[in-house]
């Protein structure tokens, strides 16, 4: 992960993104995950906010947001994220992983299940109400 200057939104910088996903690997995921919670892993309440919104890019493979509550066992809810090589805005509304965002305890943007390749860039983070 790095910081480049080529923006979609506000500011001077987006997050560039770049690995792969292994064949092998038992976890078929890989990108940049926000914890919002007071230590790593911990719930944090984010109910006051409706939804997620980001702008987005990027190549090779399929990519995703995955929405970890403490309410659903810590196992992922997951949307697909449909990125080409042009900058992209989208909205994720917390009622579609099936949560109300009262134990947030992260969300990871990145690539999916896809093994090989792949570069995301990624801007404009912002909880919505």
């Amino acid at each position: 992960m790095s910081l480049v200057k080529e923006k979609a939104a506000e500011g001077w910088q987006s997050l560039h993104v770049k690995g792969a996903i292994s064949e092998e690997g038992t976890i078929p995921w890989a990108g940049a995950m926000f914890l919002p919670g007071p230590a790593p892993m911990a719930p944090a309440d984010l109910s006051a906010w409706k939804a997620l919104r980001l702008w987005a890019k990027g190549s090779g493979g399929a990519f995703a947001v995955m929405v970890y509550s403490q309410s659903l066992g810590f196992i992922p809810r997951i949307q697909a994220l449909e990125v080409g090589p042009e900058w992209k805005e989208f909205d994720f509304p917390f009622a579609k992983f099936g949560v109300d965002g009262h134990d947030i305890i992260g969300v990871l943007v990145g690539a999916a299940n896809t093994p090989g390749a792949f570069t995301l860039q990624i801007d404009g983070i912002r909880l919505l109400k």
